[in-house]
């Protein structure tokens, strides 16, 4: 009986702090992401934007620092946090909770290249595998869409 006790209070320290990494968006933004689309997203239309970013990679480390290479490496920093706030959904309702920010911050001054995007809402989906990003506006929001290298 003592060993089965044993057995499943370490089964559920392992259970409480895998989940601990995984509740933590810090920990899943890290690694090798690839921008896939731009959609400019309207109440009763969407259109997909083009975007000179969907054709290099977005690297983001643990220490808060990125990249994103193409021809040229930009180099900055990203940083995530919850933020509770009000403001109107895509279908135009009002909603007030919890929400993840995003902002990527990358230059590279030499080539004259910039990003600066902040992301009113930040979701990972799939398992961890896509990060959704959505910047909202008044009449429209756009969904930067990321898949994991």
């Amino acid at each position: 009986m003592k060993h089965l006790y044993s057995c499943v209070l370490l089964c559920t320290a392992l259970i409480a702090f895998s989940s601990c990494a995984k509740l933590n968006p810090e920990s899943k933004i890290v690694g090798t992401w690839k921008l896939d689309d731009v959609v400019k997203r309207r109440f009763l239309s969407n259109s997909h934007v083009g975007s000179d970013y969907t054709v290099g990679l977005f690297r983001f480390y643990d220490n808060g620092t990125a990249t994103y290479t193409d021809t040229v490496t930009l180099n900055g920093y990203w940083s995530m946090h919850y933020q509770y706030g009000y403001f109107y959904d895509d279908y135009g309702n009002y909603s007030q909770r919890n929400y993840l920010v995003l902002r990527i911050n990358l230059a590279n001054f030499t080539a004259n290249r910039f990003i600066d995007w902040v992301f009113d809402e930040a979701s990972f989906k799939r398992s961890s595998d896509r990060l959704d990003g959505f910047m909202y506006y008044a009449t429209s929001s756009y969904q930067y869409s990321f898949r994991r290298q």
